[in-house]
């Protein structure tokens, strides 16, 4: 029962699965672009993603100074074996829990679209991430509400520095 349970383990992650963690980790530096409107800013997003229990996932902290002051999120990626299901927890300095689960398919990770409460009213968030190989990271979030215009955020991000593999 245990070499079972040992070969299990050996083989939780494919090769897709470690490289879509690969190209996440590391440092990041990019322009998050918010339109809530009738307001559009731009301001400097900071994203280190470090990798986390052996390989299988990733531990992203990010932030950075909008108009309303200090913003930070922290996001745990993670993809279930032979799935191509993702699955990204986020905390938010301004109270926000997301609780994501998506797909993964040749460097994009697009989420099923996520029901919550925001101000009273029901919302659904759509999330995109794209790691190219050129070391370019974008991510997409738009909030929709009814009766409220759409908000979209936008990151676009160069990696700094590769991660360190395992941990």
């Amino acid at each position: 029962m245990l070499t079972l349970f040992a070969a299990a383990l050996a083989a939780a992650a494919v090769p897709e699965e470690k490289e879509l963690l690969a190209s996440m980790s590391g440092e990041w530096l990019g322009v998050m672009r918010a339109e809530v409107p009738p307001n559009v800013e731009e301001f400097t997003w900071r994203v280190s993603c470090a990798p986390i229990a052996k390989g299988s996932g990733v531990l992203c902290n990010s932030g950075g100074t909008a108009s309303i002051g200090a913003i930070a999120q922290s996001c745990l990626l993670a993809p279930v074996p032979e799935d191509k299901e993702v699955h990204l927890m986020c905390v938010s300095s301004m109270g926000e829990v997301h609780d994501h689960r998506g797909r993964y398919d040749d460097g994009v990770i697009r989420f099923e679209p996520l029901r919550a409460r925001m101000e009273g009213k029901v919302v659904e968030e759509i999330v995109e991430y794209r790691i190219g190989p050129n070391g370019i990271m974008q991510t997409l979030s738009v909030v929709r509400s009814e009766g409220s215009p759409e908000m979209r955020f936008t990151l676009h991000a160069t990696r700094l520095k590769a991660g360190l593999e395992g941990r």
